[in-house]
């Protein structure tokens, strides 16, 4: 079954009242690969939650690739029995900069 759940939601399911990360490994491993909007640029007092929560992905066994440069803005965990090694390392280091760079590249020319 395939639950559809907001971001605030997402989090008080791996957070308790007492922001102690839950243990949801068998809940985190039926999904392959996550991919979550943390808000925590517009709040900066959910930082070390978002934080706790990108360790409960990586204890978990998965890849963290953030996509935001200077935030947790877009970030996406694969299992890391999904992908190899070289293809977590040209996503994390190669993949996300071309990314970034076409979108300033489209800005650019497509602002004049």
């Amino acid at each position: 079954m395939i639950e559809k759940v907001c971001e605030h939601t997402f989090i008080k399911k791996l957070m308790n009242k007492n922001s102690v990360v839950l243990d949801l490994g068998a809940n985190l491993q039926i999904v392959d690969q996550w991919t979550i909007e943390f808000h925590d640029f517009l709040y900066p007092e959910t930082n070390e939650r978002v934080e706790k929560i990108k360790r409960k992905f990586i204890d978990a066994g998965f890849f963290y690739i953030p996509f935001s440069i200077t935030n947790n803005g877009d970030a996406l965990f694969i299992k890391n029995n999904k992908i190899s090694i070289l293809e977590y390392f040209y996503l994390k280091y190669i993949f996300r900069y071309l990314l970034g760079l076409n979108r300033r590249l489209n800005k650019l020319f497509n602002d004049y």
